[in-house]
């Protein structure tokens, strides 16, 4: 396991004076900020939004958060920040209160939301959880249309490398979205080379926080990140460049295939029955349309009716294995069929409908009536 002592947390007073207009901005921080309000005109971003940059003190979205305060003049934008502070390490008060600084200095106002990072799984998986659902929550309340996120390339390799030994399939493989409608996330800087944004922080003279766990090897994606992918480097230099292109050809096919499913999708039905422990989500397909696919996009069909049962509080995942036997089973006479994966999904194969149910916990039920969320504290 890697140890990292943790540095001391910038404050306030470490922070420059001032920060400049774009116009007077150093020439790499005005390209790139430019570059930033490109990409967010090409998502969609009207003048006059409103929009929520998630930071939490780190080199990525501290320079995320700079760069949003140069182009928000330019779209007539309005930008907030938000930082979650999730208490697992000692330092994570002190870093709040440097990004509330931050807020003050960039003229934009902060939220700072304090988590209680408690529930079943991995800690990691908990903290994401909440964090995604605190920045939903100040979203909602801000009347912000999107959540700005700093990952920049060298994540999405991360991300995209973890998948893979995880038995991600294609299109999944392709890792993170830069946009994410369904959950307003935007990621607007996902091609953009981690060095680029130090080098704004450089110009800048802008500090930031090091947060010394993501040197603990303890977690997968650290070890991804200091021990995998550096092999990978030393084979291929220009793997990140290689795995962003390969990301762009996945959400290509992504919609391609998307398309292809849409008017099956539309036959489906979808029940809701009450059982004692909570509510059991069915959806229902004609099995002679589903047979008349072809298997590549049968596969994704299966998939989505899986992620439509997870976003609806089903607990489970799916597993490639299963959704093969699945496929191989539509071509063949025995009927009905059952299948399991983990979790409380399961499948159904009979003569003449496919059907995906799973149960939504009471606990589940509730947390999503309360939109799974902390109240957030009040900005200083």
């Amino acid at each position: 396991m890697r140890h990292t002592a943790p540095l001391p947390t910038p404050s306030a007073a470490d922070l420059p004076a001032s920060v400049p207009s774009l116009h007077a901005a150093p020439a790499f921080t005005a390209r790139l900020a430019l570059q930033l309000h490109k990409n967010l005109a090409e998502a969609g971003i009207a003048q006059g939004a409103t929009l929520l940059c998630a930071v939490s003190g780190g080199a990525d979205s501290v320079a995320l958060a700079c760069l949003a305060a140069l182009a928000a003049p330019r779209l007539q934008a309005r930008v907030h920040m938000v930082c979650c502070d999730h208490g697992l390490r000692a330092e994570s008060a002190a870093e709040a209160r440097f990004v509330e600084a931050l807020g003050h200095l960039l003229g934009l106002e902060v939220t700072t939301v304090v988590l209680t990072v408690q529930g079943q799984g991995s800690l990691e998986e908990v903290a994401r959880k909440k964090r995604y659902a605190a920045l939903e929550a100040v979203r909602k309340q801000s009347g912000a249309s999107h959540i700005l996120l700093a990952h920049h390339r060298r994540d999405l390799s991360e991300d995209m490398v973890l998948r893979l030994v995880r038995g991600t399939g294609w299109p999944g493989l392709g890792g993170m979205k830069a946009a994410d409608p369904a959950r307003h996330l935007l990621r607007p800087l996902l091609f953009t080379a981690p060095e680029d944004l130090r080098t704004v922080l450089h110009e800048l003279h802008m500090p930031h926080c090091e947060d010394a766990s993501n040197a603990d090897t303890r977690f997968a994606r650290n070890r991804v990140r200091h021990e995998l992918l550096p092999l990978l480097y030393r084979e291929n230099p220009g793997l990140d460049a290689a795995l962003g292109n390969l990301s762009l050809l996945a959400r290509i096919d992504e919609e391609y295939f998307a398309g292809l499913i849409a008017p099956v999708c539309a036959q489906c039905t979808e029940e809701r029955s009450l059982e004692t422990t909570g509510t059991r989500l069915t959806l229902s397909l004609p099995a002679r349309s589903v047979k008349a696919l072809a298997p590549s996009v049968r596969l994704r069909l299966f998939m989505t009716l899986i992620q439509r049962l997870a976003r609806a509080g089903v607990q489970g995942q799916a597993r490639s294995g299963v959704l093969l036997q699945l496929n191989a089973a539509l071509d063949r006479p025995q009927r009905p069929r059952h299948f399991v994966l983990p979790g409380r999904m399961q499948i159904c194969l009979g003569s003449k409908a496919l059907v995906f149910s799973g149960l939504v916990p009471n606990e589940t039920v509730r947390q999503g009536m309360s939109n799974f969320c902390e109240k957030p504290a009040a900005a200083e």
